[in-house]
C-alpha cells in the first residue's frame, strides 16, 4: 500500500517474508525509513523505543544456518536485552527498491 505523509507518496511494505516470519493478522504501526532518495515505510509489529546507539555497542551477529540474519548488519545490546539492526541497503535490494 502507499501513504500520505506530509504531501508525499510513501510506499509501505512488509519485510516479513524477507525475514523469514509468519504473515501477522493486522499490522499496526509503520516506521518510515529514509535511505538516499528512497523513502519507505516499513510494518512493525510495534515500537518499543527509539534510540541512538553508538557504533561501539554493535556486536557481531551470531552465526546462524538458516540465514533468518541475512538482513542484519549487527546486534545491539542494551540493559539486558538484544536487537537487531538491519541492514537496509541488502533488505531493499532484496525488495527491489535500490
Amino acid at each position: 500500500g502507499v501513504i500520505n505523509l506530509r504531501g508525499n507518496i510513501v510506499p509501505i511494505i512488509d519485510i516479513r517474508f524477507a525475514l523469514s516470519l509468519p504473515q501477522q493478522s493486522k499490522p499496526e504501526q509503520i516506521i518510515i525509513v529514509k535511505h538516499g532518495p528512497i523513502l519507505l515505510g516499513i510494518i512493525v509489529d510495534s515500537v518499543t523505543e527509539v534510540a541512538s546507539v553508538p557504533e561501539s555497542n554493535f556486536l557481531p551477529l551470531p552465526s546462524d544456518s538458516t540465514g533468518r540474519t541475512r538482513y542484519f548488519k549487527s546486534m545491539v545490546q542494551r540493559e539486558g536485552a538484544a536487537a537487531g539492526l538491519l541492514d537496509i541497503d541488502h533488505l531493499f535490494s532484496a525488495v527491489k527498491l535500490a
